[in-house]
């Protein structure tokens, strides 16, 4: 029954991604709009968690994981953020579902979860998918210096995000008093506020241009819901769910439904070789069984 949980997470990610990759294509112009996007967003998700805190005591522990996983999560939007305005959103998510290899290592070596055969079959058709998607005929970049920000966007991202899951996975097993909720009201609390430090520098520079309207604050705030409850959701479920199992079929799932709302919804085209890389991501996902 537990297993449900993943394709909520799935549909939650892909809603969120996609409310915020729109918001990157059509109205950031700078670092102060990416920040101040991430301030309302944080906040939202802060709030709506935040009443948990005040009804129970929470423990260090939890304090602990929560405030690593905030500043991950900033250091991580940012860049996620940054790179969608560089490149295809398809490739940014694709190349970032690449860090699900760093809380499987961490759930191989340090909580001793099982990696039979058919799951190392399973990772080499995530590992085919992802790079068939991403590879270089794919990436069509305009210049070089775009092209070298997109990469560094995007690793820092994939990096960000890893720790983010492999943080969480460690909290969920090893928490003397595991508790979801607290867990994600402190870090979208720590997160919003650190966002909120970064806007405040960013436009202490009078010079520095700022623009923003209530459709910025309406799609920031419905992202910062759904990010909110997708944290929610996937760290109870990587306390009852291998994370070999839970990382790979989710980061398939995650890549083919988005691809395919991209492609639906947005209109981005849908290459030949990108459709091979959806069907190795399937085999994945069935093999993972």
């Amino acid at each position: 029954m537990e297993y449900l949980l993943i394709p909520l997470m799935c549909f939650l990610a892909v809603t969120k991604v996609s409310l915020q990759s729109q918001f990157s294509k059509s109205r950031t112009f700078g670092f102060a709009d990416n920040t101040f996007y991430n301030f309302v967003m944080f906040t939202a998700a802060a709030i709506l968690f935040l009443p948990v805190l005040f009804l129970k005591r929470t423990s260090a522990d939890t304090y602990i994981f929560g405030i690593i996983a905030g500043i991950l999560s900033v250091g991580f939007q940012l860049s996620y953020m940054f790179a969608f305005s560089c490149g295809k959103p398809v490739l940014v998510t694709t190349v970032n579902n690449f860090s699900m290899f760093i809380p499987i290592a961490v759930s191989c070596i340090f909580l001793c979860e099982p990696f039979g055969s058919m799951k190392m079959i399973a990772l080499f058709f995530a590992a085919v998918s992802i790079w068939i998607i991403t590879s270089k005929n794919n990436t069509k970049i305009s210049s070089s210096a775009t092209s070298n920000r997109w990469l560094l966007y995007t690793l820092l991202a994939f990096f960000c995000n890893g720790f983010i899951s492999s943080n969480q996975k460690i909290y969920a097993n090893f928490s003397t008093a595991f508790d979801a909720f607290s867990f994600v009201a402190i870090t979208y609390v720590t997160a919003s506020c650190l966002s909120f430090a970064i806007f405040k520098l960013t436009v202490y520079n009078k010079s520095v241009v700022f623009k923003w309207d209530k459709e910025t604050i309406v799609s920031a705030g419905t992202s910062g819901i759904f990010l909110g409850i997708f944290q929610c959701v996937s760290t109870y479920a990587a306390s009852v769910i291998d994370g070999v199992i839970l990382y790979t079929v989710y980061n398939c799932a995650t890549n083919i439904l988005f691809v395919v709302v991209r492609t639906i919804f947005f209109r981005d085209n849908l290459s030949k070789k990108q459709i091979l890389g959806l069907i190795s991501g399937l085999c994945a996902i069935l093999f993972m069984q």
